[in-house]
């Protein structure tokens, strides 16, 4: 399934801080001083997950199962993948080459219909071709060979609680959403014939927001 995860990890909590009135600490200050440290309350919710599975992508092949993923002609582990930031911009599988598929050489030559294939084969890093697109009628790699980059999210909030009156309350409150601004990025482009194979475009996940709110209860 493509909304599958390996490893999925959250954890949640809330504590309202031991200070002002009938707590640990400043049980004991005066009204007014009780209302500025009491009633604080901070929660925080943790998400930690391993990535999406995804596919390679090649040329449709004709064939009657629709295959369009590339044929491995190597070693390719299952396992391989990492973001990694260079300085043209954020890449996947290190290591990864492209390089002409063989294919196009038995590809006619008449009106320039070899020059205009787009088709590339994937190498590794000593010239090693692990990927190739398949031939008419030839079936592919099975799908869904990899997983994407995971996620790693942190919000967190904090209110304040102000009664009065006994029958009146006021409430601040701030959330922080992703608090600690990581950069959760999306799966990469997989399309072996992609001049983009690899690169990722894009986050699965907000940067930091931060919402401040106010409520009166009565």
């Amino acid at each position: 399934m493509s909304f599958d995860r390996r490893h999925v990890a959250k954890a949640n909590g809330i504590w309202e801080l031991p200070f002002g009135k009938g707590k640990r600490f400043g049980a004991g200050a005066p009204a007014w001083l009780g209302h500025v440290i009491g009633g604080w309350q901070t929660g925080s919710i943790l998400t930690i997950q391993t990535g999406a599975p995804i596919s390679f992508g090649a040329v449709r092949a004709f064939n009657t199962a629709g295959n369009n993923t590339p044929v491995p002609v190597g070693a390719f582990p299952s396992d391989f993948g990492e973001v990694r930031r260079t300085g043209t911009g954020v890449v996947y599988f290190t290591g990864l080459k492209q390089v002409l598929d063989p294919y196009v050489a038995q590809i006619t030559a008449v009106n320039g219909i070899q020059q205009r294939s787009t088709m590339l084969a994937v190498t590794d890093a000593g010239g090693k071709v692990l990927l190739l697109n398949p031939q008419p009628g030839q079936l592919g790699m099975g799908p869904r060979l990899l997983t994407g980059p995971g996620l790693f999210q942190l919000d967190l909030n904090l209110l304040k609680r102000i009664s009065f009156r006994e029958r009146y309350e006021f409430t601040l409150r701030a959330d922080a959403i992703n608090f600690t601004n990581r950069a959760n990025f999306s799966n990469p482009d997989t399309n072996i014939d992609s001049l983009n194979f690899g690169v990722i475009s894009g986050t699965s996940a907000d940067p930091r927001v931060v919402v401040v709110s106010a409520r009166f209860s009565f």
